[in-house]
C-alpha cells in the first residue's frame, strides 16, 4: 500500500520534469508556438474590431442643444465622407471623423454652427464608410432626441386680458421653471418699438424696464419671443394708461398755510388706490 502511495505521488513529479525536459530540448519550437498563439490572438482580436456589424452609440439620453454631437462606433472603420452625412431636419454644422487606437472607440462628432432646436427629434443617415481592410461598412441611422427648454412658469404678460391697461412705468417680467442654461434666448418685442432694459437674476427671472415711460394713452403690442427656438410664447395688445387729470377744483383765494388739500383725478395714480389724494401741511 506505501509503494502504491509513492508511486501515484511520484508520477506528477514525473510528468511536470518530462515536460520541463521537452520544453528545454525543443526551445525553438515552444517560442514558435508562443508566438503563434499570440498572433492569432492579435489576428482575432483584430478581426473582431474591423470586420463586424457597425453599430452606433448615443452617450447621452438627450443631447444638448448648444454642444457637439458625439457618436460612438463599436467598429474600427478606415474613412467615411463626412459631407455625405446628413441630419434631419436640417442643422448647420459641420462633421468631424475622431480615430481611436484599436482597442479604443472611434466618434464621429457633429458640430452645430449654431444651435439645435430644444425638444427635438432628429434622425442621422450615413453612407456607407470603407473598413480597414476592403469592403464597405454599412452604418445604420440613428434617432436622438434634444433637451427640453425650461418652460414659462408665470409672466406678467399672461394675466392681462386683451386690451388691459397698464402704468406707463410699468416693468414686465417673466419667470422660468428651471435655470435657462442659454437653452433660451427671451427678447420682449414691442409695436411701436420701445427702448427697454433687460436684467437677470439666478438665471431663472428675466425683466425689462422701460427707459422712459410708455406712451400714455396708446395701444401696444408686446410679444414675448424666443430667438434661440423661433417661437412666439406670449403675445398680447396692451393700453398704457394715459396722463391723469385733475378733476376737483381748489378754492385759492381762501385757502390757508397749514388747510389740508383735497385733489382729485379722474382715474387712480398708483394701481388699485383711490382717485384723491390728500395733502397736509
Amino acid at each position: 500500500m506505501r509503494k502504491n502511495k509513492k508511486t501515484k505521488q511520484a508520477a506528477p513529479r514525473i510528468k511536470l520534469s518530462y515536460i520541463r525536459s521537452w520544453i528545454i530540448t525543443h526551445k525553438r519550437i515552444c517560442i514558435l508556438i508562443v508566438l503563434a498563439s499570440i498572433l492569432l490572438i492579435a489576428v482575432s482580436l483584430f478581426l473582431i474590431r474591423t470586420r463586424l456589424p457597425v453599430a452606433l452609440e448615443m452617450p447621452q439620453e438627450k443631447a444638448s442643444v448648444s454642444h457637439s454631437l458625439p457618436i460612438v462606433l463599436n467598429q474600427k472603420i478606415d474613412a467615411i465622407d463626412t459631407t455625405k452625412i446628413s441630419i434631419s431636419p436640417r442643422v448647420a454644422g459641420s462633421w468631424k471623423y475622431e480615430a481611436s487606437a484599436m482597442f479604443g472607440n472611434d466618434k464621429l462628432v457633429f458640430t452645430p454652427k449654431t444651435y439645435f432646436t430644444v425638444a427635438t427629434d432628429y434622425k442621422v443617415t450615413f453612407p456607407a464608410a470603407k473598413r480597414t481592410l476592403f469592403g464597405e461598412a454599412h452604418l445604420p441611422d440613428v434617432s436622438f432626441r434634444t433637451e427640453d427648454a425650461p418652460s414659462v412658469t408665470s409672466t406678467s404678460l399672461k394675466s392681462f386680458a386683451s386690451g388691459a391697461t397698464v402704468a406707463a412705468d410699468y416693468t414686465f417680467s417673466v419667470a422660468l421653471g428651471s435655470p435657462n442654461r442659454q437653452l433660451r434666448s427671451l427678447v420682449l418685442r414691442t409695436t411701436p418699438e420701445i427702448a427697454l432694459t433687460p436684467s437677470v437674476q439666478n438665471d431663472t427671472n428675466f425683466t425689462w424696464k422701460p427707459t422712459e415711460l410708455l406712451p400714455q394713452g396708446q395701444k401696444i403690442s408686446v410679444e414675448l419671443y424666443d430667438e434661440k427656438n423661433r417661437v412666439s410664447l406670449v403675445k398680447k395688445e396692451i393700453t398704457v394708461a394715459s396722463e391723469p387729470r385733475v378733476t376737483s377744483s381748489i378754492a385759492r383765494d381762501r385757502l390757508q398755510s397749514k388747510d389740508p388739500i383735497n385733489i382729485t383725478f379722474d382715474q387712480s395714480i398708483v394701481s388699485g388706490a383711490s382717485t384723491s389724494l390728500l395733502l397736509m401741511a
